[in-house]
């Protein structure tokens, strides 16, 4: 009972105001323990039952008068609010020029800048959707040598770092394959994943259903079971509740279902590819035996709690060395990177995309300064207006807040507009599917957007409406009613200038980078990539490891596939390759040159696995020897290379005839020719050694097959279907694309940067080439009688002329010298970005300038031809 009532006191106390609370409680108290002690504790606690009743009832009371109160007071403020608002709407319908200016300049600064600041949050800055992101890394290795993407290693290198390295959690092996999924229909293609049993520990998510992998299921062999995604459970199976231990058909073999994975993991489809959705995991068959050198294979580890990047570092780098120095042959020249996983699949956007950003800002603070420039005019040409409202009883601070009102309001009816039209940017956007952001399918206006377009039109139009308020609070001071022409005001005009050669200078920098990216642009898609993709389509199949386990059995289906391709009417080749151009597939492995090369110091090369006819269909040339041709496929003793491997490796030798082993293992091949030279990534990419063997020694299940035909895409893709069912009708397709759509993706992302950078320059243009021409006509208005007076004294149109150029001159010329200024120095951080073009060349610089000197002078036509036009006559009569 104590207890209890002493809880209550506290609340007491904490109820009631503070000035009065401690000393009543501390009355009450004193008189409850005092009754308590000679009426007992139940009639104590009915009295104070009773005191605190009527004690809080009397407090309430009191404060429901002073609510009403309040109330009656915040209606007067809120009738007085109500006024200023009106004020402040009633300028939309008094000017509505000018408010429709101010509201579209401030649309699309704040659209553009929330536009890709929502890219920026989405992409890179929104944490991975895994528990304590920061903790997973990527652990791979590197050869400075080898033109290689991070991201792989080999099986016994990963099993050492596991066993060896004290700083990771967990560490798990996975490699992505494709599949055939059978549902309820026929089988259809799937990315999937072989993982280990530690996978799903490393991104800490486990099933939703069922259970991960045991050790049990992924040792020797591996076992047929399989996680399904959410999106295949519901899409393929129906969002069967009973799923587990159900038997499904996967690569025409049956897997039982052990788990289901939470709706949106993708784990490692990101990695993948910036589209790739992966659709079940399945065992990963450790093989112990494995070649150290075939670097095939992936790594994700999740760091120990006290661990730092750094520290795992030093920990990975410690191993690796001791295992170089146990296998030189195998790992020399290589050395291990522990990478962050963000930075392994988002890291190569975040210079264009912070850049982009930044550029968008520019043209933020272009609009700001229009909109300053027109506030600026329209403050000026009110200061009559203002004055009379100060003579008249007026503050200059009631004045100063109606001034600055009106321009929030509009302010923040651009943001709005703003934020709409960045929602309809970004939902274009991934309409657009542009294959190359990750993470796009994330990306909208969320809070985040919202809190930085709010915040970003909150201190503009802060600074801009204190400006101009600034502007107000000077006329009055400078006694703007006896003036006449109000509109001559000298500090009106210098900030107007000065608001215009700032415009000048930004849309001079945003036309640089605009101009350098799409100089790079074109040197990227004018590069000769070595091959010629027109007229050409690719299928893209995986074959089932199940039913073509044999590499007898792969070559066989080849072959099969070729003879039906080549049967086409129209067709004027078939080939395969396993590594498409453009598709950014590799197979990097060390060779052996008979005479050449010491053991452990093999050079790298790219493996290709063709058929014959391959160069001649991509129209690759021959440089030196002969090409494939059907009886290397059925003796595959011989192989090609391209000419950078011979001016790397073969220097100042003839390597035709010449011997070498792919691997630890292969075969000795002879080298019967050397081809030109193909740019298997792009045109931003490295030409790396290569070596072409026959399809029959390519071991990889994944196969690209190309037809060259002059008949239309659309045309030859049910023939190439027909084609595939009657070699494998139970052979899904993973995807059919012309040459030229891969061509085309290859340079998408400097396609986007390009067009987001120039829509960011030609708005600034237009803001700025808008400028001035307000600030001309301006100008032009506020001398009409000295233009007239100059006309009456016999002044000819050419003078009048040049006077209006000579002011536009004062204005264009030092915007553009500080654009040439400002220019020179950020366009070095564009480099990153460029191809086949210098950030400060001077013929971009000077192409700007012409522009810019073009987009004046059309800015000022108008204003001149007003002045050129004035009758002295009339406007003296006015005066």
């Amino acid at each position: 009972m104590t207890g209890l009532v002493d809880l209550l006191f506290r609340l007491l106390v904490k109820v009631l105001p503070g000035s009065v609370g401690p000393g009543l409680v501390g009355d009450l108290a004193e008189l409850f323990h005092e009754r308590r002690t000679k009426e007992g504790t139940l009639r104590a606690a009915a009295w104070l039952a009773s005191q605190m009743t009527g004690t809080l009832g009397r407090f309430a009371l009191r404060g429901i008068r002073a609510w009403i109160r309040g109330a009656e007071n915040a209606r007067k403020e809120g009738r007085m609010g109500l006024v200023a608002g009106r004020g402040w709407l009633r300028q939309f319908y008094r000017a509505p020029s000018y408010s429709a200016l101010v509201i579209a300049m401030v649309s699309i600064g704040i659209g553009v800048v929330a536009t890709v600041f929502a890219l920026v949050e989405g992409v890179i800055l929104r944490p991975m959707p895994y528990p304590e992101p920061e903790r997973i890394v990527s652990v791979s290795e590197d050869n400075p040598l080898i033109a290689i993407s991070p991201g792989w290693t080999s099986i016994p290198n990963y099993l050492d770092w596991r066993d060896r390295a004290a700083s990771f959690e967990s560490m798990a092996m996975f490699r992505g394959r494709s599949v055939s999924v059978g549902t309820d229909g026929a089988p259809a293609y799937a990315y999937g994943a072989l993982v280990t049993e530690d996978f799903f520990d490393v991104f800490g998510i486990s099933p939703a259903l069922g259970r991960g992998f045991s050790v049990s299921e992924v040792q020797g062999s591996g076992s047929d079971v399989v996680v399904l995604s959410d999106e295949l459970w519901r899409s393929g199976y129906g969002a069967d509740p009973d799923i587990l231990g159900r038997d499904v058909l996967i690569d025409g073999r049956p897997h039982t279902v052990i788990g289901v994975m939470p709706p949106g993991y993708n784990a490692p489809g990101e990695w993948a590819g910036a589209t790739t959705r992966v659709a079940l995991w399945r065992p990963f068959p450790i093989r112990a035996g494995d070649a150290r050198e075939n670097r095939s294979y992936s790594v994700a580890a999740r760091l120990t709690a006290g661990a730092s990047l750094a520290s795992a570092r030093q920990d990975v780098g410690g191993v690796h060395e001791r295992l170089t120095e146990a296998f030189p042959e195998a790992n020399g020249g290589w050395v291990a990177q522990v990478i962050p996983w963000r930075k392994l699949i988002v890291g190569p956007l975040e210079t264009p995309l912070f850049l982009l950003l930044a550029a968008m800002g520019l043209v933020l603070l272009t609009a700001c300064a229009n909109v300053a420039s027109l506030a600026a005019a329209r403050i000026l040409a009110r200061t009559r207006e203002m004055s009379t409202r100060v003579a008249l009883g007026a503050s200059r601070g009631a004045v100063v807040v109606q001034v600055m009102g009106e321009l929030m309001v509009l302010m923040t009816v651009g943001a709005v507009f703003g934020l709409l039209g960045s929602a309809l940017a970004l939902d274009g956007l991934r309409a657009l599917d542009i294959g190359f952001i990750p993470r796009l399918a994330g990306v909208g206006v969320n809070a985040w957007v919202v809190g930085l377009a709010g915040a970003t039109a909150g201190l503009a139009g802060l600074a801009v409406a204190g400006g101009t308020a600034g502007l107000t609070l000077r006329g009055h001071a400078a006694g703007h009613l006896r003036q006449i022409d109000v509109g001559a005001s000298r500090l009106g005009l210098r900030v107007r200038s000065s608001l215009t050669v700032l415009q000048i200078t930004l849309s001079f920098v945003l036309l640089t980078g605009a101009i350098l990216l799409l100089t790079s642009f074109r040197s990227l898609i004018r590069t000769n990539l070595g091959f010629d993709p027109e007229n050409t389509l690719a299928m893209t199949v995986a074959l089932s490891w199940d039913r073509v386990d044999r590499l007898a059995d792969r070559t066989a289906f080849t072959t099969a596939l070729l003879s039906e391709l080549d049967g086409i009417p129209g067709v004027e080749g078939a080939a395969m390759i396993n590594s498409l151009p453009l598709s950014g597939s590799r197979q990097i492995n060390r060779v052996a040159i008979e005479g050449l090369t010491d053991a452990g110091r093999e050079p790298a090369m790219a493996i290709r696995g063709v058929s014959p006819s391959y160069h001649g269909v991509f129209r690759i040339p021959l440089v030196e020897g002969r090409l494939l041709d059907r009886t290397d496929v059925e003796t595959p003793s011989v192989a090609l290379i391209n000419r950078r491997a011979a001016e790397l490796n073969w220097p100042g030798v003839d390597p035709v005839g010449s011997q070498l082993r792919i691997g630890a293992s292969e075969p000795l091949l002879t080298v019967v020719g050397v081809v030109g030279n193909v740019l298997h990534d792009g045109a931003r990419g490295e030409v790396l050694p290569e070596v072409y063997v026959p399809y029959s020694l390519e071991t990889l299940t994944s196969k690209s097959f190309v037809v060259r035909s002059a008949l239309p895409a659309q045309q030859l893709v049910p023939h190439l279907r027909s084609a595939l069912r009657e070699v494998d009708p139970e052979q899904p397709i993973r995807e059919i694309r012309p040459l030229t759509e891969w061509a085309d993706r290859s340079v998408a992302p400097a396609r986007f940067q390009t067009f987001l950078m120039s829509v960011g320059a030609i708005i600034a243009m237009l803001l700025a080439g808008t400028g001035l021409f307000a600030a001309v006509a301006h100008l032009v208005g506020m001398r009409r009688r000295e233009i007239a007076l100059r006309r009456a004294l016999g002044a000819g149109r050419g003078s009048i002329r040049r006077l209006v150029v000579k002011r536009a001159s004062s204005l264009v010329g030092p915007g553009i010298l500080l654009g040439v200024v400002a220019a020179f120095a950020v366009s070095p951080l564009l480099r990153s970005l460029l191809y086949g073009v210098e950030p400060q060349s001077p013929a971009v610089l000077v192409a700007v300038t012409g522009t810019m000197v073009l987009l004046a002078a059309l800015a000022i036509l108008i204003p001149t031809l007003r002045a050129m036009a004035i009758e002295p006559a009339r406007i003296l009569r006015e005066e």
